[in-house]
């Protein structure tokens, strides 16, 4: 029943004689699934059981319920874990079709890798640490693909623990030296894996279109795994130098992600792209646009990205427009909120490069609800914009009047706690879209603010700003403060 609701959720279009919507029947077999076997508490213990709450988790992360598919694989690691497979030496599995053959191991790797890919994305602690790369012995029996994903799964653990240990902005040898293993892991496929997939002579259904998706999936985990090791640095908006490595590296893989995402929903598009990788360029789209507003921030120094703006801003309209041709069928690409915060930031980075007067801030707080806020008469009526990246913090981009000549604009602002040039990002839509017009008032400058919301496993613990710990908690993720009721609900 997960298996023949996976096949209508590939969204494939000549489907007849239907007597309901696939949409309907996919709710119905899936709820079935879950109410009789996957949280039957008596067939728990059974393989046959563990591998239906692994498809369950599947479904739902294709189907870019990401926080649904994280509670389903947490209850597949208690069951895996009851029954002893994530032992080097597990006990006899109990199997209701005794015919039936399993591989303890890898059942339990699966279970690891899509729990730390969702935890990645979500910014949650990983359910089991295990950070050691698997034996030789292991990966010799393991396919290309298996043994790929098996390192990376072991990258991701050690990104995940990273994050929730608070590492220091500028300490930066624990980052590089993931980053070498990650380069070690990517040279254990050919060179010729890494090539963006084209889809010439792939036909829709097929097995070769199966195998072509599944290498797409696994170069957009490696890429994210890239981008989200560098994004925290990334947003440290600062020019020092050292930086530089972790800024270039973000943004070429999120570069990359954009790439193969487009490939792939050019080639099938409609229900059939696999949001989840739709969320994966979402994230790749806001690291570019933030990459190119760092580098505006210092006009000094010469940008190296400069000559990739304008493609990379039509890599992101063009993923916008797979948003669009999505939404007319089951579901959405990106949620409506997501979508319209990745527009406006597309309006903000433009204005950045013509020239405009902006201030960037970062810091940590408390969550706030998508509504007016009333933090004094500047702001009020002002929105709180949800982004799903776990990475942001409070992030500010103010356009303001321009400073006075005796104004210095890296000091630290002793009553705010706010360091200039770190990231606060809010607009008011019904202004903000008035910004390039030459009769734009100026006093109405300094009201006109643009804020991203998201919470931050990693925050920059730096000199003069304040951060609690407090950021890291779970209870910081509430679905409706994020715009996440497609994504992750």
């Amino acid at each position: 029943m997960l298996l023949f609701s996976s096949f209508l959720q590939a969204g494939i279009d000549n489907i007849h004689g239907l007597a309901e919507e696939p949409g309907a029947i996919i709710n119905r077999l899936v709820d079935a699934v879950s109410t009789l076997v996957t949280t039957n508490e008596k067939l728990h213990g059974t393989m046959e059981c563990l591998e239906c709450i692994i498809y369950e988790s599947v479904f739902h992360k294709t189907n870019g319920n990401l926080r649904k598919a994280w509670q389903v694989v947490r209850r597949a690691l208690l069951v895996a874990q009851m029954m002893g497979i994530h032992r080097s030496r597990p006990p006899p599995v109990k199997n209701i079709d005794p015919s039936c053959k399993t591989e303890p191991h890898f059942v339990w790797f699966r279970i690891l890798y899509l729990d730390r890919y969702l935890c990645l994305i979500l910014g949650l602690p990983q359910g089991t640490p295990h950070t050691e790369m698997p034996p030789d012995s292991v990966l010799a029996s393991d396919g290309p693909l298996d043994k790929l994903g098996r390192l990376q799964a072991v990258i991701a653990s050690r990104i995940i623990d990273r994050n929730e240990k608070g590492l220091q902005a500028d300490d930066l040898n624990l980052t590089q030296e993931i980053d070498s293993e990650l380069i070690k892991v990517g040279s254990t496929m050919p060179e010729e894996f890494w090539i963006s997939p084209r889809f010439v002579g792939v036909s829709v259904g097929s097995e070769d279109e199966f195998w072509a998706m599944a290498r797409v999936s696994a170069q957009m985990f490696y890429f994210n795994l890239v981008t989200q090791l560098h994004l925290p640095y990334l947003l440290l908006f600062d020019p020092d130098p050292k930086y530089d490595y972790s800024r270039i590296a973000c943004m070429s893989a999120s570069r990359e992600l954009l790439t193969r995402f487009l490939a792939s929903h050019q080639f099938r598009s409609a229900g059939a792209c696999h949001r989840a990788l739709g969320f994966l360029a979402l994230v790749g789209s806001m690291a570019l646009l933030l990459g190119h507003v760092d580098s505006r921030l210092h006009p000094k120094i010469t940008s190296v990205f400069a000559h990739q703006r304008r493609s990379d801003r039509a890599m992101i309209e063009c993923m916008l427009q797979a948003a669009e041709d999505v939404r007319g069928s089951e579901g959405r690409l990106l949620d409506e909120k997501n979508e319209q915060a990745l527009r406006r930031l597309l309006v903000v980075e433009e204005d950045f490069f013509k020239g405009r007067n902006y201030t960037v801030r970062i810091r940590s707080g408390p969550a706030v609800e998508d509504e007016d806020v009333d933090d004094g008469a500047e702001e009020k009526g002002s929105k709180i914009i949800g982004i799903p990246i776990p990475q942001f913090s409070h992030i500010t981009i103010e356009r303001r009047q321009v400073a006075s000549k005796d104004q210095n604009e890296d000091e630290f602002d002793p009553q705010s706690g706010l360091m200039p040039l770190m990231p606060d990002f809010d607009i008011d839509m019904d202004q903000f879209l008035v910004l390039d017009s030459p009769d734009f008032p100026s006093e109405a400058l300094a009201a006109t603010q643009t804020q991203i919301f998201g919470t931050a496993p990693f925050v920059p613990r730096l000199s003069g700003v304040n951060v609690s710990d407090s950021s890291m908690r779970e209870e910081d993720l509430p679905d409706e403060i994020l715009g996440l009721n497609n994504w992750t609900s």
